[in-house]
């Protein structure tokens, strides 16, 4: 990772209020002990088409955190990302980690559900 995050993430750091010009690095360091800027960062890893960048983010922020809420979304993004590559059985623990912790999330239900659609 390095450099300056651009395109789509350039709108979406100005929509976060935060400076265009901010480099990955930058925002790593604004992320470490903010679990929400580090799922912030693998969103916009994830935009950027670095998907592998974006699950270590996630992966991070379930090492960095607590079990609960801030876990529960890493599981989601992580299930997304697994999904999205076709990995369906590693994608199934964090949905149903997700689906636990968050069982009224719009995201999670749609996770879950895509889930039991292709696993049956």
């Amino acid at each position: 990772m390095g450099g300056t995050l651009s395109g789509v993430g350039c709108g979406l750091l100005l929509a976060w209020g935060l400076p265009r010009d901010l480099g990955e690095s930058d925002f790593l360091a604004l992320a470490n002990g903010a679990p929400d800027l580090r799922l912030r960062l693998g969103e916009l890893l994830k935009l950027a088409g670095r998907p592998e960048d974006a699950m270590k983010q996630y992966e991070a922020m379930i090492a960095a955190t607590q079990p609960g809420e801030a876990q529960a979304l890493a599981d989601l993004k992580i299930g997304e990302l697994l999904l999205d590559q076709g990995d369906l059985e590693k994608a199934r623990p964090h949905g149903e980690a997700a689906i636990k912790i968050l069982p009224k999330s719009a995201d999670a239900l749609k996770l879950h559900g895509r889930l039991r659609e292709k696993l049956g």
